[in-house]
């Protein structure tokens, strides 16, 4: 009984596999008018997906990401629903994007090359900066966020999420993957519907038959 178990268990570990990416898009030219000519502020489409280790957000944009004009990326996520911040970012950065319900909160800092990543604390009302910061990169027209998985609360498998640009100094986004206005920076954006994302990987169908065929071997084993 206890090779039965082993077998199945061994071979239903083996069956997850790295979700494949999921685009979510955004409407075009949708950034702030002031900085369309700088057009890696200009989210097109989002692309999230989940190795089973990293959850990775791919953002691309009208041009290479570059530190010109200030540029910042970043991530509002809720995690927990059984957390409920005030939806905003930390104080020190843009004060005018809001996501209510969001518990953790990304962001790179293009001109300084800052990567902040930051949780809500439910008991002290109030974020607080996580010393694991996630890992960026940037490739052609795009820049990508990595998060550990071990970094999400427990038991997660489902997250709401929306990512926008900005820049420092701007207070608000430049543009925000959920909005399909044009916005204007510094004015305040409230994310009133964001997406979501499914974590668990749920085995092929393929799969399931070599756990049952496990099943059987071990039972005529025993």
């Amino acid at each position: 009984m206890t090779y039965l178990r082993s077998t199945i268990l061994a071979l239903f570990a083996a069956s997850t596999f790295a979700q494949a990416g999921i685009i979510y898009g955004d409407a075009a030219g949708t950034a702030d008018d002031t900085v369309t000519s700088q057009e890696h502020f200009d989210i097109k489409s989002v692309e999230v997906s989940n190795t089973g280790t990293l959850l990775r957000f791919k953002i691309n944009v009208g041009a290479p990401p570059t530190a010109s004009g200030g540029a910042r990326y970043l991530i509002a996520l809720d995690c927990d629903p059984k957390l409920s911040s005030s939806g905003s970012p930390p104080p020190m950065w843009f004060e005018r994007i809001t996501m209510p319900g969001s518990d953790y909160f990304l962001m790179d800092g293009m001109d300084s090359g800052d990567d902040e990543f930051w949780r809500w604390s439910q008991a002290n009302q109030s974020w607080s900066a996580l010393e694991s910061i996630p890992t960026t990169s940037s490739a052609g027209n795009s820049f990508t966020f990595e998060v550990l998985n071990s970094d999400l609360p427990t038991g997660v498998s489902t997250i709401k999420f929306d990512v926008y640009t900005s820049y420092d100094g701007a207070g608000g986004a430049v543009d925000a993957l959920s909005s399909p206005n044009q916005l204007t920076a510094g004015s305040p954006y409230i994310t009133s519907e964001g997406f979501s994302y499914t974590l668990t990987a749920v085995p092929e169908p393929a799969h399931y038959g070599l756990i049952c065929a496990a099943g059987l071997i071990g039972i005529a084993s025993f």
